[in-house]
């Protein structure tokens, strides 16, 4: 779903997780309601689900609960 998402994507890395998914042949879906705000990681919904691709700090710095289900 990320690769879905990112396909979409301005960031250097959505080129590597587009190549990532190529290689693995991940069947790419149709995102929606796709956002990029400046500084912020990348948001849309990809088959009905929300999906966010952001930094680990970004991410736990707003959500300080979700530290303990991150490897």
């Amino acid at each position: 779903m990320t690769a879905s998402l990112e396909r979409n994507s301005r960031h250097p890395l959505a080129g590597a997780i587009l190549d990532a998914a190529q290689i693995e042949r991940v069947r790419l879906l149709e995102p929606s309601n796709i956002s990029e705000p400046p500084g912020r990681g990348l948001v849309g919904t990809v088959s009905g689900r929300s999906i966010r691709v952001t930094g680990r700090t970004k991410l736990t710095s707003e959500q300080p609960d979700i530290v303990g289900l991150l490897h």
